[in-house]
């Protein structure tokens, strides 16, 4: 890393810490890039002299360090990379049990930092938040909780979602009723969509391709 890239990043470090350590809201993972290569530039024991008390402190540390136990899995691996190659703000829906919790549904944002100076990508800023969406949350948690290794063995092409698919769980996940659903739709597609279709939809076709 070019030391203009380096000090911007330890500088960028530097005041992300002291927001953390005033602001409970304010969280996720920092990271720093090298030439696109991911490693730590915050290490735990700084996290741990921040003055939020010592339950927060290292629940700050487990996240960052679940965090970094993932950097070498593939699906997270693409997502970094994508943040990093478009220098664009990357979201995903993701299922994770931190802090040993039984396993949730989150919006993971990732967020590119440029150095202006030199154009360069720097670091990466992960963030996210639980998404308590109808049952879908506990639908999905379950299918992961239970069947990681399944999934582990299984293809990506196994799991497609047809548009009418990702559709319905989009509205599904902004809590909108099926009947709500479905008029919505009709009024975007001009064309008449059911309540008892959209049920049957998320029920007969989205259901199984998960389970």
């Amino acid at each position: 890393m070019k030391s203009n890239d380096y000090e911007f990043i330890m500088s960028y470090a530097e005041r992300w810490l002291a927001v953390l350590g005033q602001v409970l809201e304010f969280g996720g993972a920092l990271i720093g890039v090298d030439n696109k290569i991911i490693k730590r530039i915050v290490p735990p024991e700084e996290l741990l002299k921040l003055p939020l008390g010592d339950d927060i402190s290292k629940k700050l540390t487990i996240f960052d360090e679940y965090i970094e136990k993932k950097l070498e899995v593939p699906d997270m691996v693409a997502n970094n990379m994508q943040a990093i190659n478009e220098r664009r703000v990357v979201r995903r829906l993701e299922v994770h049990n931190i802090f040993d919790v039984e396993p949730r549904v989150y919006m993971i944002f990732r967020h590119p930092i440029i150095n202006p100076d030199t154009g360069n990508v720097v670091g990466l800023w992960v963030f996210g938040y639980p998404v308590e969406v109808s049952n879908v949350s506990s639908l999905v948690s379950d299918f992961y909780a239970h069947d990681s290794k399944y999934r582990k063995n299984m293809k990506k092409e196994n799991i497609r979602l047809t548009k009418r698919e990702q559709q319905v769980i989009f509205f599904f996940m902004l809590n909108f009723k099926s009947e709500q659903i479905g008029s919505l739709i009709t009024k975007i597609e001009k064309k008449t969509v059911s309540k008892d279709a959209v049920d049957q939809l998320f029920r007969r076709q989205l259901f199984p391709s998960l389970m």
